[in-house]
């Protein structure tokens, strides 16, 4: 196995492990731990799915390359729903944003397996275990926008209470900020921007960023409070 799966790999299970130990702390009564579990948990799809879209040889690596693009956005739509709680609760949002997010989110995975509404073309170099999706350019612009304004809205959730926010308190979220703040600018980069051009080649990247946040939630938020 290539030193690129290898990492998508230790991405996964690491994701996995995380999405686990926070489930495992309670989800009931903890919109927090519900929101970053299932973050964690579509991160390990997205990291296991981007490794077997490159390794597997038959019929089935597509479907786990179209089905990294739901992936994602369930990603970013977790992170959203976190930013909300993470640390209190500063402004809910209403049903009408709920329900708008849902039915994007529905668009978007309907029309992912359509070939020729999301997808265009594609191939398949088994010996490198490279890949290349040719995209419907509207359909993906769409797309990333509705991913990127999610995230920034979940990131001006964050700051504006970073800003309120003292102490050690105020240090979590800053960190957590920045270590966001940071896998969404390369990851965007490699898994978002390149992926227009139709160059796949550095699509393992992206998932590889996970690291980050996951050091930096149990370094700073669930190693020091239940």
């Amino acid at each position: 196995m290539s030193i690129q799966n290898l990492f998508l790999l230790a991405a996964g299970i690491i994701n996995l492990l995380m999405s686990i130990l926070v489930f495992s702390r309670g989800v009931k009564n903890n919109k927090i731990n519900l929101y970053f579990s299932l973050l964690t948990f579509f991160s390990f799809l997205w990291s296991i799915g981007v490794l077997l879209a490159r390794v597997l040889v038959g019929p089935w690596w597509l479907f786990w390359a179209q089905l990294n693009y739901p992936v994602a956005l369930a990603i970013a739509l977790s992170f959203f729903y976190f930013s909300v709680y993470f640390p209190y609760i500063t402004k809910k949002y209403g049903k009408t944003i709920n329900i708008l997010f849902l039915a994007i989110f529905s668009f978007f995975f309907i029309i992912v397996f359509r070939v020729g509404l999301f997808i265009i073309g594609f191939n398949k170099d088994p010996m490198f275990t490279d890949y290349t999706l040719y995209l419907n350019k509207m359909s993906y612009i769409l797309y990333a926008i509705f991913f990127i304004v999610v995230v920034l809205i979940s990131l001006y959730n964050l700051f504006i209470k970073y800003l309120s926010a003292e102490g050690v308190l105020r240090q979590r979220i800053k960190a957590f900020l920045i270590a966001i703040l940071v896998a969404f600018l390369l990851g965007s980069y490699f898994d978002l921007i390149l992926p227009y051009f139709a160059n796949f080649r550095y699509v393992w990247l992206g998932p590889i960023f996970t690291f980050l946040i996951n050091y930096v939630v149990f370094r700073f938020i669930y190693n020091k409070t239940a």
